[in-house]
């Protein structure tokens, strides 16, 4: 199978490597590597409730004694 893949690179590096086959193979990498930058975040909240929302990580100290 490698042998193949090789072979086939081999005989057709001019097109692979020319500006179509370099567009096609940096659309197929960003497929796998696409990183979804939309967050789309909805709250509801009741009456009085205290509602935190973040993209990340929350701390909250609470040091009522």
């Amino acid at each position: 199978m490698l042998d193949a893949i090789i072979q086939y690179v081999t005989d057709n590096k001019e097109w692979i490597f020319s500006g179509v086959g370099v567009a096609i193979i940096v659309a197929v990498a960003g497929l796998f590597f696409r990183k979804k930058s939309d967050i789309n975040q909805t709250i509801k909240s009741g009456s009085s409730s205290t509602n935190i929302q973040a993209g990340q990580d929350v701390h909250i100290n609470n040091d009522q004694k």
